[in-house]
């Protein structure tokens, strides 16, 4: 018996699609995953990719992702759609009243990330800010930190009167 799907990341495999229009027209691909995690085989669930100007370059990538090798979303199949598994981080939203389970993210099996890198530069100089919080943290891990310096209240005196 198979669980049911719920908040989590699963391992997928994208499958049948259709180029299809959004409620308010705009062109967007259905895709529907495969669950391939392990006591979740066999149940599915559809992604629909926008291709508006501000979300064409994270639907392609998804796409890219999940094998798609072609250049013409008009293909079908598309050539490679499904051959690379993928993880699938899936979340609980309310749309219109109702609670429905979608996929938030389409991520790469072998963690892949998907962030803005820094250039060399940028890289150097955070290094270079981080470099005496790296020199501790190796330090504590290591047992050779020293002992941080006691504190003292104001107006207080190492020296002992006798």
């Amino acid at each position: 018996m198979s669980n049911q799907l719920t908040n989590g990341t699963f391992r997928a495999r994208a499958g049948k699609h259709e180029l299809c229009l959004s409620s308010k027209g705009n062109d967007q691909i259905a895709v529907k995953f495969e669950i391939t995690e392990e006591g979740y085989e066999g149940q599915s669930i559809t992604r629909f990719f926008s291709f508006t100007d501000a979300a064409q370059k994270y639907s392609l990538e998804a796409l890219r992702l999940c094998g798609w090798t072609g250049d013409d979303l008009s293909a079908d199949p598309l050539p490679g759609l499904g051959d690379t598994e993928v993880l699938l981080v899936l979340e609980y939203e309310t749309y219109e009243g109702k609670e429905h389970l979608r996929v938030k993210y389409v991520n790469a099996l072998d963690g892949g990330l998907n962030v803005k890198g820094m250039d060399p530069a940028a890289k150097k100089k955070f290094a270079a800010r981080m470099k005496g919080a790296a020199i501790a943290s190796r330090q504590a891990v290591n047992g050779t930190a020293k002992p941080a310096p006691k504190s003292r209240e104001p107006g207080e005196d190492d020296d002992i009167a006798f």
